[in-house]
C-alpha cells in the first residue's frame, strides 16, 4: 500500500530582497557601465556627454572671446551652460519609459527617485569634466582654479537635476519637448552664461528667479572672486531648489506609478 501523497505546502509571500535595492539599484539600471551595454550604446553615450560637450565648450570659447572680460568668465558661464543642458539629455535619458527604472516595483518612490536624480548627475558630471579639460587645454580657467569652478559645476548640477528629472517624469511628451528645446536654452541665455545682457530692470530682477542665474553667479565666483556673504547666499538658494525639485521629482515618480 502506498503512502497518501501530501498536498503541496501552500507558498509563503516573502518581502521583497533590498540587499541590492535602494537608489543604488536604480542607479545601476540607469548608468553605462553599471548594467550590460553593447558597443552602440557606448558610443552614444560617450558621444553624448563627453565629445559633444567638449566641442561645444570650444565653439563657445572662440565664438565668443572678448564677449566678457576677464576671459575666465566665459569659461565659468561656458561649464554651467554645457553642464545645464547636458542635464536635460540626462535627465530625458534617465526617465524614457523604455528604460528599466518604470519596473523597479521594489523600490520606494524615494528611491527610485534618488536613483533617477543619480543617473542623471552622473552623465551630466561627465559632460562638465569634459568641458573643464577643454578649458584647461585652451588656457581659459588656470589650474588652480579649476576645482573649485567644478565644485561650482557640481552645485548646479544638484540644484538643477531634481527639477529636470521632475518635468521628464511627470511632464506629457510634448511639453517636456518645449522645455528642452525652449524654455531650458532661454535660461541658459537669459542667466548671463553666455555672455552678458542688458536687460530692463524689472526682467533682470526676474533672472534672479532662475537657479542657474545663481549657479552662474558661483562659478565666476569661483574663478575670478571675490567670494563674500553674497556667494554663501547664492549658494543657499541653489541648496534650496535642490531642496524643492527632490520634493516635486519624488511626486512625480510616485504619480507616474
Amino acid at each position: 500500500m502506498t503512502a497518501p501523497i501530501e498536498p503541496p505546502a501552500e507558498a509563503v509571500p516573502t518581502a521583497p530582497d533590498r540587499t541590492a535595492g535602494g537608489w543604488a539599484d536604480a542607479l545601476a539600471r540607469q548608468v553605462p557601465g553599471l548594467r550590460p551595454y553593447g558597443v552602440a550604446s557606448w558610443l552614444v553615450q560617450v558621444g553624448l556627454y563627453v565629445v559633444l560637450p567638449m566641442l561645444a565648450t570650444a565653439a563657445l570659447v572662440a565664438g565668443l572671446e572678448g564677449a566678457l572680460d576677464p576671459e575666465a568668465l566665459l569659461g565659468a558661464g561656458a561649464v554651467v551652460a554645457v553642464g545645464v543642458l547636458a542635464l536635460t539629455v540626462a535627465a530625458s535619458d534617465a526617465a524614457d519609459p523604455r528604460t528599466a527604472w518604470v519596473a523597479l516595483t521594489p523600490l520606494r518612490p524615494a528611491e527610485r527617485t534618488a536613483g533617477l536624480v543619480a543617473a542623471a548627475s552622473v552623465r551630466a558630471g561627465a559632460a562638465v569634466l569634459a568641458s573643464l579639460v577643454v578649458l584647461l587645454v585652451l588656457g581659459t580657467v588656470g589650474l588652480g582654479r579649476t576645482p573649485w569652478l567644478l565644485a561650482a559645476a557640481l552645485l548646479a548640477l544638484a540644484a538643477h537635476a531634481p527639477l529636470l528629472v521632475a518635468g521628464a517624469v511627470g511632464l506629457a511628451r510634448p511639453a517636456w519637448t518645449v522645455v528642452v528645446r525652449v524654455v531650458v536654452p532661454a535660461v541658459v541665455l537669459f542667466s548671463g552664461a553666455l555672455f552678458v545682457l542688458v536687460l530692463p530692470g524689472f526682467v533682470d530682477a526676474s533672472t534672479w528667479l532662475l537657479p542657474t542665474r545663481h549657479a552662474v553667479a558661483v562659478g565666476h565666483a569661483a574663478v575670478v572672486g571675490p567670494v563674500d556673504l553674497a556667494v554663501l547666499g547664492h549658494v543657499v538658494v541653489l541648496l534650496a531648489f535642490a531642496a524643492a525639485g527632490g520634493w516635486l521629482a519624488e511626486r512625480a515618480v510616485r504619480r507616474s506609478g
